[in-house]
């Protein structure tokens, strides 16, 4: 009986080692934190800005005003600003067509230095 248990707790727990990176995927939340090196801002869509990041995490990210949610500073408004975050992988329908920037997502929440 106790062997049972010992082979069903292995079971579980290699599920639990093979499933944990796959579902942590599928929610498509990434963190990121890192220092702004570049703001440009979204030719078609002037409530969005592409925001380059260098430092902890290095993208390009998607800052959508009324979809991106800012706390305490508000929105990334200048180089040398930290912004510490989420972003998820989809645009979500958000575009910003900048010439040679290959987009990593969009920010969802992020906390930003002044």
């Amino acid at each position: 009986m106790f062997r049972m248990y010992q082979a069903f707790g292995a079971i579980l727990g290699f599920f639990f080692i093979v499933a944990a990176p796959l579902s942590a995927h599928a929610a498509l939340f990434v963190p990121f934190g890192g220092q702004i090196a570049e703001i440009t801002p979204c030719p078609l869509n002037p409530t969005a800005s592409l925001v380059l990041l260098k430092g902890f995490t290095t993208a390009a990210l998607v800052y959508q005003g009324g979809t991106s949610i800012s706390y305490r500073e508000g929105p990334p408004l200048h180089p040398g600003q930290w912004l510490l975050g989420i972003y998820t992988t989809s645009l979500g329908g958000v575009s910003c067509p900048v010439p040679g920037a290959q987009i990593s997502g969009l920010i969802r929440f992020h906390g930003s230095s002044k």
